[in-house]
């Protein structure tokens, strides 16, 4: 069962498309103004056999985002047009001296079955800005996925690296300090102190 616990219709939009909340307002244009401001309270139950353990957890996730936008369709006459634009990206690169992390202890066949109750689910992170990254079993197109949401753009993997991995980062600060959050403090430690992202990256053996 999926519920959208009273939000606005817009942000399930960006769940539905997976969009990052970071840049779901740039990526999506057009809709009345409802859209954004009306809250909805959404309940749907999805068929026990599209969302059975002989999938991923990815595959299950992806499956219902697909559901998601059906739903969308039907219950809110949405219509969505897809339109090509040129935007300047970001590229995940492997750095000169290579990859400083670790191959994972995952394959991707042991994903299969998990459920959100496991504690280390493949393809899947946690932490963000304040607290780092850490995953026990992602892959590049996974990193690009979820450093996106902190980003003022899109990110892509150019790495070439295939596989699963284990990650871990310490926080880093915003790609914009206003002057007045300089000093702010989280985690004991104050943002104008944290790396940026790209010195993160760079740690890791990879090139923002």
């Amino acid at each position: 069962m999926c519920s959208s616990d009273l939000v606005p219709l817009f942000q399930i939009i960006e769940i539905a498309y997976n969009l990052p909340f970071q840049q779901g307002s740039e990526r999506l244009k057009g809709g009345p103004d409802w859209i954004s401001g009306d809250r909805y309270d959404v309940e749907a139950v999805a068929p026990k056999a599209d969302i059975a353990n002989d999938k991923t957890l990815k595959e299950r996730e992806d499956k219902l985002r697909g559901m998601l936008r059906t739903l969308l369709a039907d219950r809110f006459k949405m219509v969505i047009r897809t339109e090509v634009k040129e935007l300047p990206v970001y590229a995940v690169v492997v750095g000169k001296g290579g990859p400083k992390f670790e191959k994972s202890k995952v394959e991707e066949k042991d994903c299969m079955g998990q459920s959100e109750k496991d504690t280390a689910r493949c393809h899947e992170f946690n932490g963000g800005m304040g607290r780092g990254l850490h995953a026990a079993a992602v892959d590049m197109r996974d990193l690009a996925a979820f450093v996106v949401n902190w980003l003022d753009r899109p990110v892509v993997d150019n790495t070439g690296l295939k596989g699963l991995y284990s990650i871990q980062s310490s926080g880093w600060r915003p790609v914009e300090v206003r002057p007045e959050d300089a000093n702010r403090v989280e985690g004991g430690v104050a943002w104008s102190e944290r790396p940026t992202i790209f010195e993160v990256f760079e740690k890791l053996g990879l090139k923002l």
